[in-house]
């Protein structure tokens, strides 16, 4: 049986058929993060900072059966390890929220509730 391991700091929510949540994936206690830094690069009129990303911390080795969830900017930092499926069998062991427009779902006062699933590169 395959583990899904959420390595990001929010519980995240699958919603179905009628906005109901179906599956909730709570935070492990590990995030998994790209190291950033920032520089200033001028004021337009206000302060401008360029972010620029390094090596990705607090992600596990893969491990048998064992699916990984994490940040969007953790999964291209390491597009290598993200889920594809190849000649039917399925490789790669990260995932991301589908935080798209037409993944997310929210209610009527616009707050996020879930998304749909997960998304690939």
């Amino acid at each position: 049986m395959t583990k899904i391991i959420n390595l990001t700091p929010h519980e995240i929510k699958i919603v179905g058929e009628g906005n109901k949540i179906i599956q909730s994936f709570p935070p492990s206690g590990r995030v998994a993060r790209v190291e950033t830094k920032q520089r200033l690069v001028g004021s337009f009129p206000v302060p401008t900072w360029k972010t620029e990303f390094g090596k990705v911390v607090d992600l596990p080795e893969p491990e048998k059966d064992t699916i990984y969830i994490v940040s969007l900017l953790v999964l291209q930092a390491v597009p290598e390890r993200a889920i594809r499926v190849d000649d039917c069998t399925v490789k790669g062991d990260l995932v991301a929220p589908n935080t798209t427009p037409s993944g997310v779902v929210r209610n009527e006062k616009g707050e996020i509730i879930g998304v749909r699933g997960f998304q690939t590169l």
